[in-house]
């Protein structure tokens, strides 16, 4: 594999990533410092195809020897992690996952994103983003997902069962 300059080269937006302020308010930046982890879902090496070809697979590690990610892809995001001073914590090919852990910096500049300090309408004080990710085009069909740039509440309990003591 050829040496990518990824300072270079041509960023586009990943797909779904859009992130909005959703009522929040940016109180300001992150200390550039502060170590974060991330999460990298990379594609298939190859599709699963249809549900009859997925139907005749009976267990995880019949899934995992057919459906992973590749290791050229695996390298790619090698490449890019070290580009940005990124350390690898775990490689899951099997799971297709990358976990990633770097300063806010290192993220920032890799993914070309502005991370902040926001607070919900609810007073739940989170690491949030607007705007979408970017990712370089060599890895704009490898990646599907990034997990854990931006850490706001996803979900919030909406009704709780007694307990036995409440009664």
């Amino acid at each position: 594999m050829s040496a990518i300059d990824f300072n270079k080269a041509a960023y586009f937006p990943l797909e779904g990533s859009y992130r909005e302020t959703n009522n929040a308010t940016r109180l300001g930046d992150l200390d550039p410092r502060m170590p974060i982890s991330v999460t990298l879902l990379l594609r298939y090496e190859k599709d699963p195809g249809s549900y009859k070809v997925r139907a005749a697979i009976k267990t995880r590690e019949q899934f995992a020897a057919q459906f992973h990610a590749s290791e050229a892809d695996i390298q790619l995001v090698e490449a890019f992690a070290g580009h940005f001073g990124l350390n690898i914590i775990e490689e899951l090919p099997e799971q297709r996952l990358i976990h990633l852990q770097g300063t806010v910096d290192a993220f920032e500049r890799a993914f070309r994103v502005q991370l902040s300090t926001c607070c919900n309408a609810e007073g739940i004080v989170f690491r949030g983003r607007i705007g979408n990710i970017h990712l370089p085009e060599q890895l704009l069909p490898v990646v599907e997902a990034v997990f854990g740039l931006d850490d706001r509440p996803a979900a919030c309990l909406l009704y709780t069962s007694p307990s036995p003591r409440d009664s």
